[in-house]
């Protein structure tokens, strides 16, 4: 994998070593994934990094924004935190607490969540996304978790627990 990583101004703390990146930083995944934010640190020991400041990231056919975030190199886990929204093409999936994309196993955990598709949405207490591709942020299946909610063709119903499998287009709720 090619990561590069520009921005205006940096330190590096050659004892830490620790990389402090300020002003327009922009991070770019093998030309698939761009991300720009205004300040980033990386700790090349530990190797898990962090942004206090709004992140906002493109793909060819998505996108994200998040107030902050953070990540393990190691683990390939990624916290997007705070008033979070990721949208691919008709799909929206919006949190305002914290979404966590485990790169090895294709899924996004999210909090207090929200996924819309053209008019239908599924919300639940915790929604765990499956990708087909996570590139183009494209939803294999979701699964929601308490105070599930589904809204389709003007119709609404509550459950437990939901699930929706894209493919299908078929939303399935469990202990209402």
């Amino acid at each position: 994998k090619k990561i590069s990583l520009i921005a205006k101004t940096g330190v590096y703390d050659e004892t830490k070593k620790i990389l402090q990146l300020n002003k327009d930083v922009v991070a770019n995944y093998n030309n698939q994934l761009k991300i720009n934010t205004n300040s980033a640190l990386y700790n090349f020991t530990t190797e898990k990094g962090e942004g206090k400041e709004k992140i906002f990231g493109k793909t060819d056919t998505g996108s994200f924004v998040a107030d902050s975030f953070n990540f393990d190199k190691k683990e390939s886990i990624i916290n997007l935190l705070k008033n979070v929204t990721i949208i691919n093409n008709d799909l929206k999936l919006t949190t305002p607490q914290k979404a966590t994309f485990f790169n090895n196993e294709k899924k996004f955990i999210a909090t207090k969540a929200i996924i819309t598709k053209g008019k239908d949405t599924i919300k639940g207490d915790v929604v765990t996304v499956y990708f087909k591709d996570t590139k183009k942020f494209e939803i294999e299946k979701a699964y929601s978790v308490g105070n599930t909610e589904i809204n389709s063709k003007d119709k609404t119903a509550y459950a437990n627990k939901g699930e929706y499998i894209a493919d299908k287009g078929i939303i399935t709720l469990y202990e209402n």
